[in-house]
């Protein structure tokens, strides 16, 4: 038997999910699993739902590494995220993720239904018309650089990057990695040979382009 996993940590909008799933003739066989944490929800994951409705904020952890989870295990399941951000980095980055819909809680949750009614006709990522536009706008060229190059770097030079991102100093990445001061710098000067372009400095580009590594960190297996 099909079914519909809703993954939030609030109840009443999964209360509201389910109303409204419940609404619509063609779901009315379907079995609505819910959830509000990754865990709980990656049992689930298993039995290929699908339609899976995603919350991006799940208390201390992103609904990003859920999704991720569902393409890799489940990539027939229809992704759909409800959720308060509206960052267009953070659109663009869903619809990389081929996300069905982007639904902001800022809308009337309405929505859903209209989208559920519609899913198997989406191409692409459906997205309401004010996020459309600002998306439309939007300037992608440095995400799909960074995206590009990040693929050529090794696995502890992804690490060291992760953590340069957060903050951390070169003593405490040695610290938690277990390795030397030397090989932290040698992989810093690595990943900017291989990812930064020229004239940026390793510091400047980290500096400018934070917020959008910040969105990027969760590809970075």
């Amino acid at each position: 038997m099909k079914s519909i996993l809703i993954i939030d940590d609030h109840p009443f909008i999964r209360h509201s999910c389910k109303t409204i799933i419940s609404s619509i003739e063609k779901y009315c066989n379907y079995v609505v699993y819910e959830c509000d944490n990754i865990k709980e929800a990656s049992k689930y994951i298993e039995t290929k739902p699908y339609i899976a409705i995603v919350d991006l904020n799940l208390g201390d952890q992103s609904g990003l590494s859920i999704i991720k989870e569902i393409n890799e295990k489940s990539a027939k399941t229809k992704i759909i995220v409800i959720s308060i951000y509206e960052d267009i980095e953070m659109i663009w980055l869903l619809v990389k993720m081929n996300v069905k819909a982007f639904i902001p809680k800022s809308c009337d949750i309405t929505i859903l239904k209209e989208v559920l009614e519609k899913i198997d006709d989406i191409n692409g990522c459906y997205l309401p018309k004010n996020i459309l536009s600002k998306y439309n706008k939007f300037n992608n060229e440095i995400f799909d650089y960074l995206i590009n190059n990040i693929k050529y770097l090794s696995v502890q030079e992804k690490l060291v990057l992760k953590l340069k991102i957060k903050g951390f100093n070169n003593d405490e990445i040695a610290n938690i990695l277990n390795i030397k001061i030397k090989t932290v710098e040698n992989h810093i000067n690595n990943i900017k040979n291989k990812v930064i372009p020229p004239p940026y400095t390793f510091k400047e580009f980290l500096d400018k382009y934070k917020d959008t590594l910040q969105v990027i960190i969760p590809l970075l297996n």
